[in-house]
């Protein structure tokens, strides 16, 4: 443990010490750690630390490493100096990346083409990172098997959920992905092909046929906020399971010769749905005057950047309070705005639609991409249809 500097978490690294003839070098291993858990005479972690019996293995397993390819060295060059041993480890190499400066600059990317929804999920799991290792700077290196395993402890302990940490650790993957093709990670230090990102099986977020027409046919009162979210709610129903923003964004562009033609902010696809006289009404309900939206949920005044901070705040609105009263109300267990899609999907299924028709109207991929390559679209008269088969069974 190299005690001469204390990061800002608290910790010291851990470092390997080479010694040739009275000459030393430390080569950090990545591995921060709080003096409490460091056993100084066995060089080994106290059982007191999360994980200990995992992270000694790891360890034992770098050391091993090392000292096998030391006597390598010593087999091709017998009066080996210090100098050769750092040569051996660092043939000129460029200076360490920093994984947030290349998240970042990946966030802006993402940004500029559009792709807002992955934007948001890197600056998100980057936020998440830079808590758990209290600092602002992360090279590659420390980004390992031992680390990811410490992250995962930690959020877990902070009451995270299994499938959100699942959804940071993929950002995570993503991003150092990306950078390997970049050039700017070694693809030798790649630390997901030993770390599994779990994940569980979450509850289903469908409701049935009598619960949906109950939530429709609701009595609120008109013009309150309860009323206006379970009408959006409804209308992301008829629109094929649109998600909050993407309904939030739509625009007098979007909507010509009775149809809603939009890229959705997610994925960047382009959806085109027909729009059916229970979403007109809607439509017609809460469009505001004077304004480029369809619905007043964005205001003019924002600019591009704002607004996805605005429609997540109201996203967020909708579903803590003007849904979850809804629920309430029909003694639902749970009511989120994305129910809405997945219980479209589900009556889609029940009215005997396969898969790929399914798929094809929520925008996913065919259940093969390969296959899906070679497969012709359905027609929108052949989705329209479905979307109207499932609007009037309810």
């Amino acid at each position: 443990m190299d005690k001469r500097r204390i990061l800002k978490s608290g910790c010291f690294p851990l470092k390997l010490k080479f010694t040739v003839q009275q000459k030393v070098w430390y080569k950090n291993i990545g591995i921060n750690l709080k003096p409490k858990y460091w056993n100084v005479n066995t060089s080994q972690l106290k059982r007191n630390c999360p994980n200990w019996n995992i992270i000694n293995l790891q360890l034992q397993q770098v050391l091993v490493q090392h000292q096998k390819e030391v006597i390598e060295c010593l087999l091709s060059k017998p009066n080996i100096c210090l100098t050769d041993i750092q040569a051996f480890y660092k043939p000129n190499k460029e200076p360490v990346q920093d994984f947030f400066t290349f998240a970042m600059a990946m966030y802006q990317q993402q940004v500029k083409a559009g792709k807002i929804g992955n934007a948001e999920t890197y600056k998100t799991a980057c936020n998440v990172l830079k808590k758990l290792c209290k600092s602002t700077t992360l090279p590659f290196e420390e980004i390992n098997y031992t680390n990811l395993v410490l992250w995962e402890t930690q959020l877990k302990s902070n009451g995270i959920k299994t499938n959100s940490i699942a959804n940071y650790f993929r950002a995570i993957r993503a991003l150092y992905n990306q950078a390997i093709k970049s050039n700017v990670a070694n693809a030798e230090h790649y630390p997901f092909k030993q770390f599994t990102i779990k994940t569980e099986k979450t509850l289903s977020r469908s409701l049935t046929k009598s619960q949906i027409i109950s939530i429709k046919n609701l009595e609120l009162v008109n013009g309150s906020a309860i009323k206006r979210s379970r009408d959006y709610f409804m209308l992301s129903f008829y629109l094929r399971g649109i998600n909050f923003r993407d309904l939030a964004l739509l625009t007098n562009d979007n909507l010509q010769d009775n149809r809603i033609t939009y890229r959705r902010a997610k994925t960047n696809k382009i959806y085109s749905i027909k729009v059916e006289p229970v979403a007109l009404d809607i439509l017609n309900t809460y469009q505001p005057k004077d304004s480029k939206y369809l619905l007043p949920i964005i205001d003019d005044k924002y600019t591009t950047t704002e607004v996805p901070r605005i429609a997540k705040a109201a996203l967020k609105n909708t579903n803590s309070r003007h849904l979850k009263k809804v629920a309430e109300q029909l003694e639902l267990k749970q009511l989120t705005f994305y129910y809405a899609r997945y219980t479209w999907a589900n009556i889609a299924k029940q009215l005997g639609y396969s898969k790929d028709k399914i798929a094809e109207a929520l925008g996913h991929e065919y259940g093969n991409k390969v296959t899906g390559i070679y497969l012709d679209s359905y027609g929108n008269e052949v989705i329209d249809e479905m979307n109207k088969l499932v609007i009037n069974s309810i």
